[in-house]
Formats: structure tokens, C-alpha cells, sequence
């Protein structure tokens, strides 16, 4: 059997943690938390520069990020 649509219909994460982008990942810089992004629900907000997103598992991965950081 296959399905007629993706489930879920977004790529999401497998872990609590933070949504980066690595090419804003600096040694000893820290970045702001600028949002939380949750289980099923689209992240409307802004993305700063030079800041991350708090990710819980199943939450979509936001447009930009190209990495997450574990946070178990």
C-alpha cells in the first residue's frame, strides 16, 4: 500500500534542541534564542541573524536552518 500524501507533510526533527544555520556558528559566540518552534506547528516569526530557534521533537525544521543541535 502506499500513501497519496506524506505524513507528516513536512520535514521535521527527531530532537529537542536548536535550529542553526552553520554558517552563523562561530567559536565562543553565543547566538540568541529567538523563537520556539513545536511539535505540528509552522514557525511564522522572523528569523534573526546571529540567532538560533528552540526545536521539540516534531516540530518542522524552519526555513533557513541547515543544521540541529541535540539537546537530550
Amino acid at each position: 500500500m502506499i500513501s497519496p500524501i506524506d505524513v507528516p507533510q513536512f520535514d521535521n526533527v527527531a530532537m529537542d534542541g536548536y535550529a542553526v544555520r552553520i554558517a552563523e556558528l562561530h567559536a565562543n559566540a553565543p547566538l540568541l534564542v529567538s523563537s520556539k518552534a513545536f511539535a505540528g506547528i509552522e514557525l511564522n516569526n522572523e528569523w534573526s541573524a546571529s540567532s538560533c530557534i528552540r526545536i521539540m521533537t516534531g516540530a518542522p525544521i524552519p526555513a533557513g536552518a541547515d543544521a540541529v543541535i541535540m539537546q537530550e
